[in-house]
């Protein structure tokens, strides 16, 4: 038995080494090496199935990274709506990894449960967030499985390869804002015009009270556009969305 948990621990940082080289290596090379670290953590955790996508915020969405095993319109799915997910979002807010089995039906009702978790008769999985040190949501990785239930070691082995996982993801999340900064000033492509303009008041440290005199509208309305902005950006709090604002030159006669 020691034996068996000695090899599993060394199975697992060779994993997490594994993705450490590929966030320093250049992004052609970073792809492959990110695949062969998710395939060799599907027989550590008793999962045929592994994805690793990372939050866009210019989108409103997740783009992936890797897929492993999954049918392609089935991943594309799942990033496409996971973050509308009631009981994702719960996920999100605890930060520790989620098991399917032991599930109740009402924590599979959402668009998961229903569109993807149900449809493909997933018997087991694991979904789990990563974050940077700042607190800013980076993404998930998911695991599945349609034939057995995932090993119960499966949690602590995500968990140990976080370190490594959140500098890809948050890699990844660069580059895609870098390139939209490009090609829309200011970055932030999925707010709207009235978003932008909250978003650009933020910075200055601006009570509520005092962007809806700045642009004319409520406070009610004004919580109800920092809460969409905090959800498309992916950050925890105003005072991250701020720093986002700061970080793509936001201002107020910009936006």
């Amino acid at each position: 038995m020691a034996d068996g948990i000695a090899d599993r621990f060394a199975r697992s940082v060779a994993v997490m080494r594994a993705l450490e080289a590929a966030c320093a290596r250049p992004a052609d090379w970073r792809d492959d090496i990110v695949e062969d670290a998710l395939d060799a953590l599907r027989p550590l955790t008793g999962a045929e199935m592994a994805s690793l996508s990372y939050w866009d915020p210019l989108i409103g969405a997740h783009r992936a990274v890797v897929n492993v095993g999954y049918p392609d319109d089935v991943a594309a799915l799942c990033d496409s709506v996971i973050h509308t997910d009631v009981t994702f979002q719960s996920l999100r807010a605890r930060r520790t990894p989620l098991r399917l089995h032991g599930l109740s039906g009402a924590q599979l009702g959402g668009a998961v449960g229903t569109q993807i978790i149900q449809r493909n008769r997933f018997r087991d999985g694991l979904t789990h967030c990563f974050f940077s040190r700042e607190g800013r949501y980076l993404g998930y990785m998911n695991l599945s499985t349609s034939a057995r239930y995932l090993d119960d070691s499966s949690c602590d082995v995500v968990q140990l390869i976080e370190s490594a996982v959140a500098p890809l993801l948050a890699r990844a999340s660069r580059s895609t804002r870098g390139e939209a900064s490009e090609a829309t000033p200011g970055g932030g492509a999925s707010l709207t015009v009235r978003e932008r303009e909250v978003l650009s008041q933020l910075p200055s440290g601006a009570t509520n009270a005092a962007i809806a005199a700045a642009l004319g509208i409520s406070t009610t309305t004004v919580a109800r556009h920092i809460e969409h902005i905090i959800t498309k950006l992916g950050v925890p709090n105003r005072t991250r969305a701020a720093c986002l604002a700061v970080e793509w030159g936001l201002s107020p006669a910009a936006a």
